[in-house]
């Protein structure tokens, strides 16, 4: 391996190592925001005017949309990683993993989800 390559390789690591800390660390704060403002909605909403409820929802939004993108960059840092070896990946059950976590906002757009029977196919599951 030259030198370029062991740089390039140990850039990438050092890449996903930040993405995961910042992503890890940002994370688990940001979650107590988002979960907190809910419990300060269910159990005290009721005393607030229309206007505070308004910026609680705007809280608990952007905190998970702020969710959402660190997300994002923990899975593109993930990216640069070696693939790991390829098995067996029933698609039924990844979109119903993917339904189950997305439940609650498919039912608030009321969304109706159609699907016909999907493949098992060769893949890296946890990608």
């Amino acid at each position: 391996m030259t030198d370029a390559a062991r740089d390039k390789e140990a850039l990438a690591k050092e890449f996903s190592d930040y993405a995961y800390t910042v992503s890890h660390d940002l994370g688990a704060p940001l979650r107590a925001i988002v979960e907190f403002s809910r419990l300060l909605a269910s159990e005290h909403g009721g005393k607030l005017d229309d206007e505070g409820k308004l910026y609680l929802s705007m809280i608990v939004g952007s905190g998970v949309k702020m969710q959402a993108m660190l997300d994002g960059l923990l899975t593109f840092s993930r990216l640069n990683t070696a693939a790991k070896p390829l098995s067996a990946v029933d698609c039924n059950r990844t979109l119903e993993e993917c339904l189950g976590m997305l439940k609650d906002k498919i039912a608030a757009g009321s969304a109706k989800i159609q699907v016909e029977k999907l493949p098992v196919i060769q893949a890296d599951a946890g990608q």
